[in-house]
């Protein structure tokens, strides 16, 4: 549509620039992005704001895709909901999910779930447009939000962990391009690194 004015957002600075303009019945869509929204610019819009999440409602919070490996989740997706003042806790609008491998890492599962936010997005984008409502879905976010502080405990290793136990975190919290898992000895902390 050439009346609909498009500004991208990708940095904090381009944020700061650009929330004056975040007033009335402009839409707000963060897509897959680090960058929160205050409260009292959602309630500067007459229309809902989205989130497009790169993890089911059944994993809100901070790096899901590492928690789910390391649960041993059968099914990750994508998930877009409006945004309230609290992280991943708005209403849900739009869910997709597939069946987690039995190989699959959490690289595996972040890529995988990005493609379906393209997906929603493409489903969604006639009613951004159009201005037209987007109807809730009957889904409820899951009950464990996972925060930095607990990927950082995750990934400190304690010297008396299991071999079982540190092939487990090693699969969900390093592996591939991650240099994450941590061990403190003597108060030296030593990291894997491939």
């Amino acid at each position: 549509d050439p009346q609909v004015q498009i500004d991208l957002i990708d940095t904090a600075e381009a944020y700061q620039a650009a929330e004056p303009r975040m007033v009335g019945d402009a839409l707000l869509l963060s897509y897959d992005s680090g960058i929160l929204i205050p409260g009292r610019v959602l309630e500067r819009l007459t229309r809902p704001a989205y989130i497009f999440l790169a993890a089911p409602p059944t994993y809100p919070g901070r790096d899901p895709y590492h928690f789910a490996i390391y649960d041993g989740a059968t099914h990750y997706g994508a998930t877009v909901h409006e945004m309230i003042a609290r992280v991943d806790a708005g209403p849900i609008v739009a869910v997709e999910e597939f069946a987690v491998g039995a190989s699959d890492g959490p690289a595996d599962l972040l890529a995988r779930s990005r493609d379906l936010l393209e997906r929603l997005f493409e489903s969604l984008a006639p009613a951004f447009v159009s201005g037209a409502a987007i109807p809730r879905l009957d889904r409820a976010w899951g009950p464990r939000k996972t925060t930095r502080a607990m990927f950082r405990s995750m990934c400190d290793l304690p010297p008396d962990i299991t071999a079982e136990e540190f092939e487990r975190r090693y699969r969900a919290f390093d592996g591939g391009s991650w240099n994450n898992l941590t061990l403190t000895l003597h108060g030296r902390r030593f990291r894997i690194e491939k």
